[in-house]
């Protein structure tokens, strides 16, 4: 990616540049295994008490501030501590990634094309160039919330750039032939179709696939919040007693012994 070009670029040589990368590496898998193992945590946390399936919160990508709320809340200042490294997390991705955007339209674009006085007023052109992505990317934030969940919204964005431009550079790399226009409409063309596909998965989704979860193990002030506020416990089909009623109705009684369990009320 550009912003990992960028830093590699101000080193002083090509081999402090690979160390930079060897040095990145650990990093990023260490990266991957606590991302991997938060995953666990919160599904064994919750496998035997869905907040999603409780409509406590709205999506999965709100679990992981949930279980921070619902297991750090009683310790002072541990859920701002970890609001804080979210938002910092955040916005040195952004800040990084909006400076390699505008460095690169005012070099390969702008700069041949206009006259600056000094270095100055380059810079000044720049900040507002990277202001402008900022700018757009808040509107695109507004939609990106309409692509699922925000793994998906990524996978969608990135994947759809990756491919093609991994495309180019092995086309530049074994293909020294080759010349600019072709590789800039066979990387438009790849960058077309690799949307038209992010895009139709997103219009006609696939199934979702997920582990099975159930309120086997829920709380009973957390079930009575549930009753009282939908008058019934959500539908799920990861909870096994609800394909057996009279299963159900024993749930019903153990959580809750006030609930109405009459046949009527059952149809």
């Amino acid at each position: 990616m550009q912003t990992q070009v960028q830093r590699y670029c101000s080193m002083e040589s090509p081999q402090k540049a690979r160390r930079t990368l060897y040095y990145n590496l650990p990093g990023l898998v260490i990266l991957a295994v606590m991302a991997v193992m938060c995953g666990n945590v919160l599904y064994a946390k919750y496998r035997n008490c869905d907040p999603v399936t409780l409509r406590l919160i709205d999506r999965h990508d709100q679990l992981m501030p949930y279980y921070v709320m619902d297991t750090l809340a009683k310790y002072p200042g541990l859920p701002g501590l970890f609001v804080a490294c979210v938002f910092s997390g955040s916005l040195s991705t952004l800040s990084s990634g909006l400076n390699a955007l505008a460095a690169v339209t005012w070099e390969d674009i702008i700069k041949d094309r206009i006259t600056v006085k000094n270095e100055k007023q380059a810079l000044t052109i720049t900040k507002l160039i990277a202001m402008g992505y900022g700018l757009l990317s808040i509107a695109m934030s507004f939609g990106v919330g309409n692509l699922g969940t925000v793994l998906q919204a990524c996978m969608v964005l990135v994947g759809s750039m990756v491919g093609p431009l991994f495309a180019m550079f092995l086309i530049g790399i074994f293909f020294r032939y080759s010349t600019a226009p072709a590789t800039l409409i066979g990387f438009i063309l790849g960058v077309l179709a690799s949307l038209s596909l992010s895009i139709g998965s997103l219009v006609i989704p696939r199934p979702q696939v997920s582990l099975p979860t159930t309120l086997s193990e829920c709380p009973q002030d957390v079930i009575a919040f549930t009753l009282d506020k939908y008058q019934s416990l959500p539908n799920s089909s990861y909870i096994h007693s609800y394909d057996n009623p009279d299963l159900c109705v024993d749930s019903l009684l153990r959580w809750d012994p006030l609930v109405d369990t009459s046949e009527e009320n059952l149809k």
